[in-house]
């Protein structure tokens, strides 16, 4: 009655403390999905709760935030930027502002007579303000202008297409990781099963119903599977090594993902076909970028062409001067001279002036006219690449299309022959356990099984992986 007794206490606390270990679970699940990457590993530092798995649209978004080579390509972004606001800033007029100063010694001029003096000196300043602008120039500026919009658009579309990419290389790492993890629990199903057979045949032997060398036999196969369960572990562990290089972290022996409670599939990753697919994927940024390739060359001859018009150009200024030599008769007695006030002098030095200038092309080598021909070679070369690049768009989603629709009937088989072969092993162990087969039969037909889980789990990833592709050209969200 006492040990029944100490038996029920001990399995009570047993499930308590499984209880609370999966509320704490909970708990720390409930943080994972409630706040952002960066902010779990801050809880972590400081002490609380520790981070929590990943999911994968967290890391698409923590690596679109913190990738070297995304942010390297944003400052293109900023380059564009200034080239824009230049381009709105040539309409306002250059001004520009003079001054100088000098001093002669000697034989100099005299401001007054405008005769020389000797063994005189003589100083003075003058200071000039001008304002210039181009009023025709062929619609160069605007044409400029319009360039600058299409290149800032091209650099938006070059840096959506680079985080479009780094999306497609976490999702591939990250299932990558997810069928590590299924062949680490793969491996260690079978080297737990062969574990617990090793230990049943040596009760076996020692009653005298195995031979020693069923039971070497099986240990053998037990180092076996301990070599490929390490090797999977290895694997996993360089999975994870890969996944943190695209997110920019350097602790991937603690980092996590969030492997998914089931994840289906079916055929209806394939039910669109390539065609639609072709359509849908005239959206993405590559395309786009390659069309406004095409209007931009357009500006460019356009702007070589202006090259061949006049040019009307606006220029006014003031300007004025002052000379300490400079004098003027007294008005008290005009028979002597008295210097020259600084501020009479630069009210009455004072000039204006406005001109309009026009400038006509006549022979310059033909170099304008070899430019328009030069920049015409260049729209048709991106022409030509637009269309390359459609035809390549069109033959990898077809390809992408084909592998995922074999990805999927591989999966199917697979599934088949994992049915298959678990039955055929249950049969097997039976038979084993009843002396009715040998050490070599279970082994086989264990490492069977254990080959089919891993096509299957293989097919699977590699369907998801597939169709993960196809959304991306149809612009779906990559999520899992």
């Amino acid at each position: 009655m006492k040990r029944k007794t100490i038996v029920t206490v001990f399995f009570t606390l047993t499930a308590l403390l499984l209880s609370g270990g999966k509320a704490e679970g909970q708990q720390q699940e409930t943080l994972a999905r409630s706040s952002s990457p960066t902010a779990r590993y801050a809880a972590e530092e400081t002490g609380l709760p520790a981070a929590a798995p990943w999911t994968l649209q967290e890391c698409i978004r923590y690596a679109q935030e913190n990738n070297i080579e995304i942010q390297r390509q944003e400052l293109s972004i900023e380059d564009a930027e200034l080239a824009r606001k230049q381009t709105r800033l040539n309409y306002i007029p250059s001004v520009s502002a003079s001054v100088g100063s000098g001093t002669s010694f000697g034989r100099v001029l005299d401001p007054t007579t405008y005769e020389f003096r000797e063994n005189s000196s003589n100083t003075d300043l003058s200071a000039s303000l001008s304002l210039g602008t181009e009023v025709f120039a062929g619609m160069r500026k605007y044409l400029q202008l319009k360039k600058s919009d299409l290149a800032l658009q091209d650099m938006l579309l070059q840096v959506d297409k680079a985080r479009n990419d780094l999306s497609l290389n976490i999702t591939a790492a990250y299932l990558d990781v997810l069928f590590a993890e299924e062949k680490v629990t793969i491996a260690s199903q079978r080297t737990r099963t062969l574990t617990l057979q090793v230990e049943q045949t040596q009760m076996l032997v020692e009653s005298g119903r195995k031979t020693m060398g069923d039971l070497l036999q099986l240990q053998a196969d037990l180092a076996d599977a301990q070599f490929q369960d390490i090797e999977a572990k290895n694997n996993r562990t360089l999975a994870y090594f890969t996944l943190c290089q695209l997110l920019e972290i350097d602790d991937y022996e603690t980092f996590r993902i969030l492997i998914p409670e089931s994840m289906p599939v079916s055929r209806d990753g394939v039910a669109v076909g390539p065609g639609e697919i072709y359509e849908m994927a005239q959206e993405l940024p590559q395309v786009k970028s390659a069309g406004l390739a095409m209007d931009m060359a357009d500006r460019d001859i356009s702007i070589a062409k202006s090259g061949l018009y006049p040019t009307l150009s606006l220029s006014a200024g003031y300007g004025s001067s002052f000379s300490n030599g400079r004098q003027k008769p007294d008005i008290n007695n005009p028979a002597t001279y008295i210097q020259y006030p600084f501020k009479d002098q630069i009210r009455d030095n004072a000039s204006y002036h406005i001109s309009l200038s026009l400038s006509i092309p006549i022979f310059n080598s033909l170099s304008a006219r070899n430019n328009v021909k030069s920049y015409r070679i260049a729209r048709h070369r991106a022409e030509y690449d637009y269309m390359i690049m459609q035809k390549n768009l069109n033959k990898e989603i077809r390809q992408a299309y084909i592998d995922a629709v074999g990805a999927y009937e591989q999966y199917e088989a697979a599934a088949k022959n994992v049915t298959t072969t678990e039955e055929a092993f249950r049969m097997l162990e039976e038979k084993y356990n009843l002396g009715a087969a040998s050490p070599v039969d279970y082994s086989i037909a264990l490492y069977n099984l254990v080959n089919a889980r891993s096509q299957l789990a293989q097919a699977k990833y590699s369907y998801l992986f597939k169709t993960k592709i196809l959304d991306f050209y149809r612009g779906i969200p990559i999520m899992l």
